[in-house]
């Protein structure tokens, strides 16, 4: 998130997971590890495409993840 945002590029995190959200927390009585869940969670992010994004900036959003994806992967 915070690389897509020094390149101009709106893209916030997304997604809590149900049994971490404030009304599970109140009024589930859930017990246990959701590990996965948790670790998944904290990797998903908003990507900024919608039908009225130019090609030129769908390009851009999607050079740049690609960018960042292919400096941290080790190719």
């Amino acid at each position: 998130i915070s690389f897509m945002k020094k390149n101009g590029i709106v893209s916030p995190f997304h997604y809590i997971p149900l049994h971490s959200s404030p009304a599970a927390k109140k009024y589930s009585d859930f017990k246990g590890s959701m590990t996965n869940t948790n670790l998944i969670a904290e990797r998903i992010m908003r990507l900024p495409l919608w039908f009225g994004l130019s090609k030129t900036n769908q390009n851009f959003v999607i050079t740049k993840l690609i960018s960042f994806l292919y400096k941290r992967s080790n190719f």
